[in-house]
């Protein structure tokens, strides 16, 4: 997970927090305005990615799926 948040706060210049979708789904916390959701799965069809992606989806952020199989479902969201 460091070297992914490394990387992305590099490329990107800006500060990054990685959750894995089963602890972040359960999670009250507030998310932030202007918070940006990259959401990466395998197949994108686990309950946690999509409670994820869903809880994302709730709170009015800017949600971008990346999965690498080619059926799922959720993809098809507007980012």
């Amino acid at each position: 997970r460091s070297l992914s948040r490394g990387t992305i706060e590099r490329l990107a210049g800006i500060p990054c927090d990685i959750e894995i979708a089963s602890e972040f789904r359960y999670r009250e916390s507030p998310i932030e305005a202007g918070t940006v959701g990259i959401v990466i799965s395998q197949s994108g069809e686990t309950a946690d990615t999509i409670a994820a992606m869903s809880r994302l989806r709730k709170s009015a952020t800017t949600s971008i799926p990346v999965r690498s199989a080619s059926k799922a479902g959720w993809l098809s969201c507007q980012v």
